[in-house]
């Protein structure tokens, strides 16, 4: 038996990349003109994003680690000022 070829992934829209994310279309227009949105395809006037590199894109945002054992993350309750 042979295996099939997966099939290429759908390239996203910015509607699709906006809904994703959780922001509006115009953010996602003004970090791409910044150059802070994840990297785009342009087919003439149409934008496309890739999805591995959407994913790519928001998991190098990621903030902070997840601390083992250590109870209250830093800055977040404590002993400070009692």
């Amino acid at each position: 038996m042979t295996a099939t070829p997966s099939r290429t992934a759908r390239l996203l829209t910015t509607d699709d990349l906006a809904g994703m994310v959780g922001v509006e279309v115009r953010t996602i227009e003004r970090w791409r003109k910044a150059g802070s949105g994840p990297p785009f395809m342009l087919f003439g006037r149409t934008i496309r994003y890739h999805p591995a590199r959407v994913q790519a894109w928001m998991l190098a945002r990621e903030q902070g680690t997840p601390s083992a054992g250590k109870g209250t993350p830093a800055g977040k309750g404590g002993t400070r000022g009692r």
